[in-house]
C-alpha cells in the first residue's frame, strides 16, 4: 500500500495515492533512533545508545536522518512515534516532538506501543513461534505481552500490562514461544520456569524506528491515517513523585 498526504491542517484529510515516506523514531527507553522508509525500503537509519539526553540528540539526528535519506520534511507522509511503555521521561520527549512536527508540517501521526515494535523486529527476524515481549520495568515489575505466531502484530496481541516478577510464569504461553526484550536476561536466570518450550532471542531487545515505521505502515493499512496525535502509554505511575507524594501528570 502506498500513500500521498493530502492534509489541510483542519480537517486532517488523507487521500491514498503513489508513495509513503515515512519519518520515524524511538526514545522510550535507553536509546534513541531515528529512521527514514519509503514504503518498505530504508533510506536512512540513525541509533545512538543514550542513558539520558535523548531531547538534546533527537532533533539533530532527524535532521541527519532526513540529509541521508535525501528528503526534507515537505517529502514526508507521515511521522511514526512510540508511544511507550518505558521511561516517562522518553516518553514525553519522543511525543512532543512528534506532535510539534504535526502542527508545524501539516502531518499526520501514527503511535505505536513499544512492545508490539519490538515484537515485529522479531517476526522479521524469522521468529515463527508465539512472541512474549518483557522489558525491564525496574522496582521488580515486568511490561508484558504476547503475540500469537499466526497472525500480523498490528491485529494480533494481548493487552500490555505491568507484572511483579512472581507473575511471570502465567503470561507465558503454553506452546513454543519466543522471548524477547529487556528482560530476557533475568527471565533465563530464573530458576522456577519450565523453559523447556520457550527460546530466547538476545536480538533488538528496545524498539527501533525501523520497525516502528513498518508497524505504522501496517496499522495505517488497516486502519487508515490517524487523525488524532498519539496519547502516551502508562501501565503504572511515575517514579518521580511531586511535593506531597502526588505523581507527574
Amino acid at each position: 500500500m502506498s500513500v500521498i498526504r493530502l492534509y489541510d491542517g483542519k480537517a486532517n484529510r488523507i487521500k491514498l495515492g503513489d508513495d509513503m515516506n515515512i519519518l520515524s523514531f524511538d526514545t522510550t527507553l535507553n536509546r534513541c533512533s531515528v529512521a527514514v522508509l519509503t514504503d518498505d525500503q530504508v533510506l536512512a537509519h540513525r541509533f545512538e545508545a543514550l542513558q539520558r539526553g535523548h531531547a538534546e540528540a533527537l532533533m539533530p539526528m532527524v535532521s541527519a536522518a532526513l540529509d541521508d535519506a535525501g528528503l526534507a520534511f515537505p517529502d514526508i507522509n507521515l511521522v511514526a512515534v512510540t508511544t511507550g511503555p518505558g521511561t516517562f521521561t522518553g516518553q514525553r520527549v519522543g511525543l512532543s516532538a512528534a506532535r510539534g512536527f504535526g502542527v508545524a508540517q501539516s502531518l499526520p501521526v501514527q503511535g505505536v506501543g513499544s512492545l508490539p515494535a519490538i515484537a515485529l523486529a522479531a517476526r522479521q527476524d524469522g521468529c515463527e513461534t508465539d512472541i512474549l515481549v518483557v522489558l525491564d520495568a525496574r522496582r521488580g515489575q515486568y511490561y508484558v505481552q504476547n503475540f500469537a505466531a499466526e497472525q500480523s502484530i498490528c491485529l494480533s496481541g494481548t493487552a500490555p500490562l505491568a507484572i511483579e516478577t512472581a507473575e511471570l510464569a502465567k503470561y507465558l504461553p503454553a506452546g513454543p514461544c519466543t522471548i524477547v526484550g529487556t528482560g530476557v536476561t533475568m527471565v533465563q536466570e530464573m530458576s522456577d520456569l519450565d523453559k523447556d518450550h520457550i527460546s530466547f532471542s538476545t536480538s533488538g531487545p528496545e524498539a527501533d524506528a525501523i520497525a516502528v515505521a513498518r508497524l505504522a505502515r501496517d496499522i495505517v493499512a488497516c486502519d487508515g491515517m490517524p487523525e488524532e496525535p498519539p496519547a502516551p502509554l502508562y501501565l503504572r505511575a511515575p517514579d518521580a513523585k511531586l511535593p506531597g507524594g502526588k505523581s507527574l501528570p
